[in-house]
């Protein structure tokens, strides 16, 4: 595999490693930070819910305070004046003051007056006999005719929680003792819920307790824990919406109503989106990088690498001299040519040597098979220099030895004659001797020649007494002209090297 196939397999694993990677960073982010995040933000609008209406039962109660501190109402109480009830318990005077209920009881908490209004007609309402029932029952349980304490919460009543304020009849200066209490009431429904929803700029929903359709998430709790051992808020999580439930009690601790505010999770998708733009910007990024980067290395180090192996080969492949390896920059690839081009310098400097040893060693074979060559020559000339005295000398012998009638036959004149020839001979062949010894003395520089004069003609009779018996034996006749003057002498010649000379 390529250099350019491996990066492009690496960059491909450590994109889809940083893909899965992010993928991972968006699921933790997204499902952990900004679902808390999400979490945070329906608490707070929960919190707003609950303030909200609280802010409504504060509103209440300010009426119903500023009725029952007041003189007019301690005096009616006293005379039952008809006259202030028509001017002031009116229905329209209560539907002004969004009020369902009012209620006027003396000290004994006997209904002094009451009245209920139809909130869409206006018009006055039957109060039911449950509703005074409760009210009967439950308020004396909170308000005491004769303190100066008074009562603001919800109660869950038959037709629906309610608003109730009751606060004792007392002057405009809250002076008493007290006269009665006055109880003005606010049926919990859809109205306080547009309220609601106008006052915190979000849509509110409000269900009765009571009805168990309207509550299935927490009815199902309902049938598992006791009711006063509820949350108060439980935040529901879907795909696309955020549902918060706030839970209302009454003054005796039971769930009375459940407050609903549901919102699409602008926070999460926009979270999600917003995170899925940075994996797509981070994968163009990435891209883009790749290629940026495949580019610069291929460029820098790929393509110089394959101009480094196409010089390599051919410089392997051509027989001509070569040229320098040429690779730009001062980076490891420079580095890497440099250190190429030194070890071919190297390279060429051991061929030379070697063939210059090569050359050597021709040369001196040369010389010794041209020293073998005359070896054999020198040894062929002393072979036969050696053979002719040799003959000589064994040819007079034999002669000699032929008996002594043969002695008779020549005569002690040739018996002598011969004697000297074989001794020229033996000293001719001491002298062949002395100059293969003499080899050794030229190798040391040490051979020394012995001049002397000598008269041609005596030197060639020598000779030919040496050569006569072979010559004979091949029916040669050798005779010596002898014209030389007696006089003339060659001068200062070795003797032994003329004779050598003249004999080969």
């Amino acid at each position: 595999m390529s250099i350019q196939y491996r990066f492009i397999l690496i960059i491909g694993i450590v994109t889809g490693l940083l893909m899965v990677t992010l993928a991972v960073v968006e699921r933790w982010v997204v499902e952990e930070h900004f679902s808390e995040l999400e979490q945070q933000w329906m608490r707070h609008n929960l919190a707003q819910m609950k303030h909200g209406m609280a802010v409504v039962q504060q509103e209440l109660d300010d009426y119903a305070r500023e009725w029952a501190w007041w003189s007019d109402m301690y005096e009616y109480v006293d005379r039952r004046n008809v006259q202030f009830e028509s001017s002031n318990f009116s229905p329209t005077m209560l539907a002004n003051l969004k009020l369902n209920l009012l209620a006027v009881l003396d000290i004994e908490n006997q209904v002094i007056f009451s009245c209920a209004v139809d909130s869409f007609s206006q018009r006055h309402a039957t109060i039911p006999d449950e509703t005074w029932q409760i009210l009967q029952t439950s308020l004396p349980n909170y308000v005491a005719p004769r303190s100066n304490k008074p009562f603001s919460g919800i109660l869950s009543l038959k037709q629906g929680p309610m608003f109730i304020s009751a606060y004792p009849i007392l002057t405009s200066e809250r002076q008493g003792p007290p006269r009665g209490t006055l109880i003005f009431g606010r049926p919990i429904n859809d109205r306080i819920a547009e309220r609601l929803s106008d006052m915190l700029n979000m849509k509110v929903e409000i269900s009765d307790w009571g009805k168990q359709n309207d509550f299935a998430p927490l009815g199902s709790e309902a049938m598992e824990t006791s009711p006063k051992q509820f949350n108060d808020t439980r935040i529901e999580t879907t795909s696309q919406s955020l549902i918060g439930n706030l839970i209302l009690r009454d003054e005796s601790g039971q769930p009375a109503l459940r407050l609903r505010q549901q919102s699409n999770r602008t926070v999460y998708q926009y979270g999600l989106a917003t995170v899925n733009h940075l994996i797509w910007s981070l994968t163009g990024v990435v891209i883009l990088m790749t290629c940026l980067t495949y580019y610069l290395v291929d460029r820098q180090i790929v393509s110089r690498v394959k101009s480094l192996i196409d010089q390599v080969h051919e410089l392997h492949a051509t027989t001509q001299d070569r040229n320098a390896i040429v690779i730009p920059g001062q980076d490891e690839l420079g580095m890497l040519a440099l250190e190429i081009n030194r070890m071919l310098d190297r390279n060429t400097l051991t061929q030379q040597l070697l063939q210059d040893a090569v050359d050597e060693s021709q040369r001196l074979i040369q010389s010794v098979e041209t020293a073998n060559t005359h070896k054999s020559q020198f040894l062929a000339n002393m072979s036969h220099e050696i053979r002719t005295p040799m003959t000589a000398i064994l040819g007079y012998l034999d002669l000699l030895g032929d008996g002594c009638a043969q002695t008779c036959q020549f005569g002690e004149q040739h018996t002598q004659k011969y004697v000297q020839i074989m001794r020229r001979n033996g000293t001719h062949l001491l002298e062949l001797i002395n100059q293969i010894l003499d080899l050794s003395r030229i190798e040391a520089g040490q051979l020394e020649f012995d001049w002397q004069s000598h008269h041609p003609s005596r030197l060639l009779q020598e000779i030919v007494e040496i050569v006569q018996d072979q010559a004979q034996k091949k029916n040669i006749a050798l005779t010596v002209e002898d014209q030389a003057p007696a006089d003339l002498y060659w001068k200062w010649i070795p003797c032994a090297c003329a004779r050598y000379c003249l004999i080969s």
